[in-house]
């Protein structure tokens, strides 16, 4: 026996199995900025976007539009870190067929100048310490990009370990933006510990070699300023004898006296054997 379908339902058939086609065929994306005069930050900004630059196959809007808000908020920290502090990306999605325009409304702002830079210490010392960046020859008070920011954070951590601070470190970066003015403040908080001298120097792995003649490499003498370039130039002293194959040198955590031991973990190297042959005529 045969069934005889209504025309009109076959017709809705055709029809819901043609939509069925289209929706499940890759769609084209076509993405496109707005708002950024600039060229180059254009197609650097632009360059984020997984939408521009991966070869992705789409074949829903509901993935295009999840990919698109990861999109903008990847641009808007972008823009963001390059001193646009107010910066927002809206993502907009419109659909003709199998073509989906992607279109990121950006809205920059102005470019924010950095006028002052803070140093806030989370721990309190006897010792004074640094109260700006004069000691790295002073501060960008422009426009500087979230890259010098932390380059400078960077350096001065590392000048406090080369002048007394082995425990030093940054523990939180932010910039404090004045919407009204366009303006921004740096605030580097760190926690530094007490200023140490050298106290005793421990050794672990040498099994053949005596302490009283490695101790001979390390120049500096105890009750001496702590300084990362003083280890730097110990650690190429040991390596320079050839006798380990891994060398390891760490401040211990100051001591209520003042004083950092250092902790030399080392790995020997096997020894080397040479053979002779002697014959006589």
């Amino acid at each position: 026996m045969r069934y005889l379908l209504p025309v009109s339902l076959v017709a809705a058939l055709a029809l819901i199995s043609q939509s069925a086609a289209i929706a499940a065929a890759e769609l084209k994306v076509e993405v496109r900025l707005t708002g950024i005069e600039s060229e180059t930050l254009r197609q650097t900004t632009r360059n984020l976007s997984d939408l521009s630059v991966k070869n992705t196959s789409y074949t829903a809007t509901t993935q295009i539009r999840r990919t698109a808000q990861t999109d903008a908020d990847r641009m808007q920290a972008y823009l963001q870190s390059q001193g646009y502090y107010a910066a927002q990306v809206e993502p907009r999605i419109r659909r003709t067929g199998l073509t989906v325009d992607v279109i990121f409304s950006i809205e920059l702002g102005p470019a924010f100048t950095v006028d002052n830079y803070t140093i806030q210490y989370l721990d309190s010392q006897t010792d004074p310490r640094p109260q700006d960046f004069d000691v790295l020859g002073g501060a960008d008070k422009s426009a500087p990009t979230g890259e010098y920011l932390s380059t400078l954070g960077t350096e001065f951590i590392a000048h406090l370990w080369d002048n007394g601070y082995p425990s030093a470190s940054l523990t939180r970066q932010v910039v404090e933006a004045n919407f009204g003015k366009a303006t921004a403040t740096a605030v580097y908080q760190i926690e530094t510990g007490p200023k140490a001298q050298y106290g005793n120097i421990r050794f672990d792995g040498n099994q053949r070699t005596h302490d009283d003649f490695l101790k001979k490499y390390f120049v500096p003498s105890a009750g001496e300023t702590y300084s990362r370039q003083d280890v730097d130039k110990f650690r190429a002293r040991l390596a320079s004898t050839g006798l380990f194959s891994e060398i390891s040198i760490q401040p211990a955590a100051p001591s209520q006296d003042g004083t950092t031991d250092l902790l030399v973990n080392l790995e020997e190297r096997k020894h080397r054997t040479v053979a002779i042959g002697l014959s006589f005529a």
